[in-house]
């Protein structure tokens, strides 16, 4: 059953990394047609493996300068303000709960038109829009995910301790009864 367990954990880790990237797919289009983009990147935390996953479409011609844009998302990432260098412009994907926000990953566009002063708002306004998206996709599933996992491992955890308890009680009651073999013996 653990070998089951462990096909099951990948085909969850293959889902969370496959939302990004489906996301990107979907979103090229539309921002294209707002901003004119020659590709679009998106960087998602992934808390367990503590590093970030990186999407982008189109995928061809993305190995060229992979580098200098998953440098570009890393510090952004880690700085989480806007960077712009080299025709990239990295936003940090900010959710906001209550009182607290948390930096969830990083959008990065490759802009085929020059910048305006008007295309940072719409470009913060994409920004938290895709945010809502990934954290709605990705964090809240992955957490469930990691729920699941737990409550797995706390079944799998109180049905050993019941094995053992089990295993103990036979072997007290099979000394028990050794003992009263023994004094009706004597």
């Amino acid at each position: 059953p653990s070998r089951g367990l462990g096909d099951v954990y990948k085909r969850q880790e293959d889902t969370l990394k496959g939302i990004p990237q489906h996301i990107a797919d979907n979103a090229f289009d539309a921002v294209n047609e707002l901003l004119g983009i020659e590709r679009l990147s998106i960087a998602v935390y992934n808390e367990a493996a503590h590093r970030l996953e990186y999407a982008s479409n189109p995928l061809e011609g993305a190995a060229e300068n992979k580098s200098v844009w998953k440098d570009l998302m890393q510090r952004c990432f880690e700085e989480q303000r806007y960077l712009s260098e080299s025709g990239m412009q990295a936003l940090p994907l900010i959710v906001k709960a209550g009182n607290s926000s948390q930096c969830i990953g990083v959008l990065c566009l490759v802009r085929s038109e020059a910048q305006q002063e008007s295309d940072h708002l719409l470009l913060e306004l994409i920004a938290r829009y895709v945010a809502i998206v990934i954290f709605n996709a990705v964090v809240k599933l992955a957490t469930k995910y990691r729920d699941i996992e737990t409550a797995q491992d706390e079944a799998r955890r109180a049905s050993w301790e019941d094995s053992v308890l089990h295993v103990q009680n036979m072997a007290v009651s099979y000394t028990h009864l050794r003992a009263h073999e023994t004094e009706l013996h004597l």
